[in-house]
């Protein structure tokens, strides 16, 4: 995927995509954190957003169907 080609697909997204927000995760914020830090090349910061977001992703999807994380 070229940098072009992946910004296309965070443009693309939904509204409420980057308005998903809890007590204690901003998906908008950690998609635009996540982008910066891909242009940056910075890989392994790319994988430790990549891997927040699935977490904090995860565990919602867990709570809103009454099981822990």
């Amino acid at each position: 995927m070229t940098p072009a080609s992946l910004e296309g697909v965070l443009a693309r997204l939904a509204a409420a995509v980057h308005d998903y927000r809890t007590d204690l995760f901003d998906l908008g914020e950690d998609l635009d954190r996540l982008e910066r830090v891909r242009r940056a090349t910075a890989p392994e910061a790319v994988v430790l957003y990549c891997a927040r977001i699935l977490e904090a992703l995860a565990a919602c999807a867990l709570r809103a169907v009454s099981l822990e994380s």
